[in-house]
């Protein structure tokens, strides 16, 4: 029987906002794909957790027909990005669409989401709004999606790239 897939996310910048069912999926799951791998360990080493990884990001999504396979063959698997919800603006989907496909369980472990989480302590209206993800790394793209932004009703929010912000989780 073929096991499951578990999109969970992290904490966005303090370990102890971490629910519980995030850390008790972490802990049954046999085995953990993660962002980074370095950033991974610091949270199960937090947990008190010791897991096998595999590492699948933008630059690694050959990895997901091994990730599959293992699911496949009845192992379970958290995957999991360095900061947030996996699959949102991240390669994460890719794995997602590919385990529906072939009648693999998805099952998502939800936390704290960095664009909830900015909207409600922006002060703004928050009746209406619109999650952009990444703008366009392209100067003249970038001002392009700003500009077709900008008539439209609501609050939008985009992401800025990891490198631009690295994860600096606190305890």
């Amino acid at each position: 029987m073929a096991g499951t897939l578990y999109i969970v996310a992290t904490p966005i910048g303090n370990l102890d906002d971490m629910p519980p069912r995030v850390a008790a999926t972490f802990g049954a799951a046999d085995f953990i794909a993660a962002e980074d791998t370095r950033v991974t360990m610091k949270l199960l080493n937090f947990l008190g957790l010791k897991k096998p990884m595999v590492s699948y990001y933008e630059h690694a999504l050959q990895k997901g027909e091994g990730i599959l396979r293992r699911i496949e063959a009845g192992e379970s698997c958290a995957l999991c990005s360095d900061a947030g919800m996996p699959c949102v603006s991240d390669p994460g989907e890719v794995i997602v669409r590919d385990a529906l496909a072939r009648g693999i369980k998805v099952v998502p472990v939800p936390a704290a989401s960095a664009c909830v989480t900015a909207l409600a302590v922006s002060g703004q209206d928050t009746s209406r709004w619109v999650f952009e993800g990444f703008l366009p790394v392209n100067k003249k793209q970038k001002r392009e999606r700003l500009a077709e932004l900008q008539g439209k009703s609501g609050q939008s929010s985009s992401t800025k790239r990891p490198t631009n912000c690295a994860p600096r989780w606190t305890t």
